[in-house]
């Protein structure tokens, strides 16, 4: 029904800027034609004229892409310090490293892993680089209890060991299973089970999902280079060409070392 409508007003917009003599020719009438021609004359003009009307509605929905396309990426631009600078949230790579790279991720995700091995290999090979991990559990109470615990490990400084662990595919995401890996990294997990409770953990994850809201991630994973929102998997070569691009007109952002 919206295409539909879409497509008579873009007739309807296009017969009345570009065919208003030839409908005064059809009717006979130089002034307003009766509704009823009006009607008649467009769906003739549809019919007659297919390639015009798509290529109106093909630009429309372009217009349409790039005006959400840029209000995306004011959005993004208003959050990149609260994106990139948030104590509470885990990084890797030097404190004050000039390119920021922020991921949104969830343990359930399997696109989450197999992007994992890019951010790895994108650690080892550029010390100039920081990574952000962004908690954000979407995918079923397994996932919420998964970085909870991942965020408790970060008190006892051991975050990324566990956050490793935890994307290596080899745990299940399960209270079980991640209170086992827990212990398996000499974790003290009655503290763990304490710290998951925090109010901090609480207010870092739901601080993640107002984020995404805001700046329009509605799945995982989600990188963030510079002011670049690239949704889905992403490869170290596609992760380095973006580093490229925002060193060369972003400053670098501090951040207390917090790993």
């Amino acid at each position: 029904m919206k295409l539909l409508n879409l497509i008579i007003s873009s007739a309807m917009m296009v017969f009345i800027t570009t065919s208003g003599s030839w409908a005064a020719e059809r009717t006979g009438d130089t002034s307003n034609p009766p509704t009823e021609k009006v009607k008649k004359l467009i769906r003739e003009f549809i019919l007659h004229n297919p390639e015009i009307i798509l290529k109106s509605l093909q630009n429309y929905q372009k217009k349409q892409q790039e005006t959400q396309a840029a209000q995306a990426k004011a959005r993004l631009k208003e959050q990149l310090q609260e994106l990139t600078q948030n104590p509470g949230s885990p990084f890797i790579g030097k404190p004050d490293g000039d390119v920021t790279v922020v991921e949104f991720f969830d343990y359930n995700c399997g696109y989450c892993r197999k992007a994992f091995p890019a951010l790895i290999e994108l650690q080892k090979a550029d010390p100039n680089v920081r990574i952000v991990f962004k908690e954000f559990p979407i995918l079923g109470p397994s996932s919420l209890f998964a970085a909870r615990a991942a965020l408790a490990a970060r008190i006892q400084g051991k975050y990324f060991a566990f956050h490793k662990k935890l994307m290596g595919g080899e745990v299940e995401i399960s209270e079980t299973g991640i209170m086992d890996a827990a212990s398996k990294l000499g974790l003290d997990t009655n503290k763990l089970r304490e710290d998951i409770e925090s109010l901090a953990i609480t207010k870092e994850i739901q601080n993640n999902n107002q984020l995404a809201k805001e700046i329009g991630i509605t799945g995982t994973p989600a990188f963030i280079v510079g002011d670049e929102l690239v949704p889905g998997v992403i490869s170290a070569d596609g992760l380095r060409q973006l580093i490229l691009i925002a060193r060369k007109g972003i400053p670098a952002l501090r951040l207390e070392k917090n790993r």
